[in-house]
């Protein structure tokens, strides 16, 4: 009776612990990139034996990734080209395992066609979510460029302030904690010299603010 009660107890063990076993997450990580030329791509990585599908949405610019269980897939790392569409773009994943759901959007202008990339202080920049719930942000800027990094509580954002200055530094990277349900807004905010008014002497400084690229994950 005793052998009998043991084995039961065993098997009842086994059945608590196997549907946690089953939970792991599909998808490792994320990236989103802009390079010095301006053009945009994602970086994802997926978890051993997973694959993920593809789904565009051509009027909102929205690439939407939906991640299955497979044994067929040996492949682990993948990139897509991205592109600015109406100053936006955006890339979703949804885990069909267990209802996760992440997205990333970004604001931009399309640089290429906007402006002078020479003339941008934000060289490039890269935004990764992680599967601990972490997002790493990797940026480079300009020479001379003065960075400073600012919460703002009321926007609830954090801010890059990105102006003309005397800095060393060009490269910099910065790690904040995503919390479940809050969106984690990123802006990098420039601020360029009227160069109308600097002509003219004794006039007062006018500065243009322009808050581009803006990141949103949720």
């Amino acid at each position: 009776m005793v052998t009998i009660s043991m084995g039961l107890m065993s098997c009842s063990s086994e059945e608590i612990f196997t549907p946690e076993e089953t939970s792991s997450k599909l998808l490792e990580n994320y990236t989103v990139k802009r390079d010095a030329r301006g053009a945009y791509s994602l970086d994802y990585k997926l978890a051993d034996n997973a694959e993920a599908s593809l789904s565009k949405d051509k009027r909102s610019n929205s690439n939407d990734f939906y991640l299955y269980s497979s044994d067929n897939q040996s492949k682990k790392n993948f990139n897509e080209a991205l592109a600015i569409q109406d100053n936006s773009l955006k890339v979703g994943f949804n885990d069909t395992q267990n209802g996760k759901k992440s997205s990333m959007t970004i604001m931009d202008d399309d640089i290429k066609f906007s402006r002078n990339a020479d003339e941008e202080f934000l060289a490039d920049y890269s935004v990764t979510n992680n599967s601990d719930g972490t997002v790493s942000l990797d940026f480079n800027v300009s020479s001379d460029v003065a960075v400073e990094f600012i919460y703002n509580g009321d926007t609830n954002a954090y801010e890059i302030h990105m102006r003309d200055g005397t800095s060393s530094q060009i490269s910099f990277n910065q790690t904040y904690v995503k919390e479940d349900g809050v969106a984690l807004n990123i802006e990098f905010i420039s601020y360029t010299e009227d160069n109308q008014s600097s002509r003219v002497e004794n006039a007062e400084t006018s500065m243009t603010v322009s808050k581009r690229p803006v990141v949103i994950i949720d």
